[in-house]
């Protein structure tokens, strides 16, 4: 091993005393190792630095010495002389791995609609996390204590951060009633509908599936009595799903005046990378009448993602303008307005089938809209004294 990292040679010697040679080798010190005979001498190892000696003491014996073999760590590193990149390429790429254990290099939602990414990915940008950022061992804890602060709809979200990828999983909260301490309650429903499904955790259920109930009857009772007559009160909890049939009124106007962005607008760019700001030109400042929308995206090349956040802010200025719809988009608003007091009523429902009727009177859409739809319906009430 020593004898590579120094470097050797073999040699070939022929013609004149090859003998000669080796005995003058041996009174000189030159260590010479693998000695083989050939038919015009022999070849052998010696360390590169004795191998210049060997010339005089060959000329002395009238021998030729040829090289014929270059072998250690000095003649590898002077093949690559002038290529350093080709050795160092590596390296760097090592080095830059190792360092990017920290960096984000990616941000990725679980579970959550793309309107809530978006302000989830502003907020994490105040918080000082983004595509780029190099991240403190206790920087996530405190962002996420902060998201959970400025997000009060979350029960519980957390960031998970592995080998430069940023996991974001939020689960939203589902505030519960508030009842007085220790009363009971019933649950009651809170439209009409055949009962789908029922799971009732506490109290006395009252209903079962396939039966029609309606709005504010009772679903499960709070109050109730075993069949040896001791007398129960509980606060009842559970759910029950059923199909709805939801019936609404729209009215929406032909035309209408909105605020609609200039063209022209100015643009800005930001680059964010390794916690530092990167400006790529001028950037523009809002004026008294203008709004200023900032968007941020990770920065990528041919499709693979780059540890870096390209920050856009574009300023534009607002003219009011009137807005004529034609029918079918009238018709549309009017049915999502529909869906929305749907949902003001019944959160988290899922339409089924919509059945629509609507007339023109007077410049404004008239819309009917029957909805059918599957909905949660029990709702706590407390118990009547």
């Amino acid at each position: 091993m020593l004898g590579w990292l120094l470097g050797r040679v073999r040699f070939r010697a022929e013609g004149g005393d090859a003998e000669k040679l080796l005995t003058a080798c041996a009174g000189q010190g030159i260590p010479v190792s693998g000695v083989r005979a050939t038919a015009l001498g022999f070849t052998a190892w010696t360390p590169a630095r004795c191998y210049h000696r060997l010339r005089p003491l060959a000329r002395r014996s009238h021998t030729r010495v040829r090289l014929a073999k270059k072998q250690g760590l000095c003649f590898v590193l002077l093949r690559w002389r002038g290529r350093w990149g080709l050795v160092l390429g590596p390296l760097v790429l090592a080095a830059v791995l190792a360092f990017s254990g920290n960096v984000v290099w990616a941000i990725r939602f679980d579970g959550l609609p793309a309107a809530q990414q978006i302000q989830l990915r502003s907020q994490l940008l105040q918080a000082g996390i983004w595509e780029g950022a190099w991240l403190r061992p206790d920087s996530l804890d405190a962002a996420r204590q902060e998201l959970l602060a400025q997000n009060e709809e979350y029960s519980w979200l957390t960031l998970n951060f592995y080998r430069g990828r940023l996991v974001v999983e939020a689960s939203q909260l589902r505030p519960a009633p508030e009842l007085p301490q220790g009363r009971s309650c019933d649950l009651v429903s809170v439209a009409d509908g055949v009962v789908l499904e029922v799971n009732i955790q506490s109290g006395q259920p009252l209903c079962s599936p396939g039966q029609t109930v309606a709005k504010g009857q009772q679903l499960a009772a709070g109050r109730y009595q075993d069949r040896d007559g001791r007398l129960f009160e509980v606060q009842s909890a559970g759910e029950v799903m059923a199909q709805v049939t939801f019936r609404c009124q729209a009215q929406q106007p032909m035309e209408t005046t909105v605020a609609l962005p200039q063209s022209g607008g100015r643009r800005g760019r930001r680059l964010l990378v390794l916690g530092q700001t990167i400006p790529l030109g001028p950037q523009p400042q809002a004026g008294p009448e203008e709004q200023a929308s900032v968007t941020s995206r990770p920065l990528t090349i041919l499709g693979f993602a780059l540890p870096a956040t390209l920050e856009e802010t574009w300023v534009t200025g607002s003219v009011q303008q009137t807005v004529t719809f034609t029918e079918e988009q009238a018709l549309e608003l009017a049915k999502l307005a529909c869906r929305e007091q749907l949902l003001q009523q019944l959160s988290g429902a899922e339409i089924r089938s919509e059945r629509v009727y609507s007339r023109l009177e007077q410049g404004k859409l008239q819309v009917e809209m029957e909805l059918v739809a599957v909905a949660q319906i029990a709702q706590q009430q407390p118990c009547e004294n």
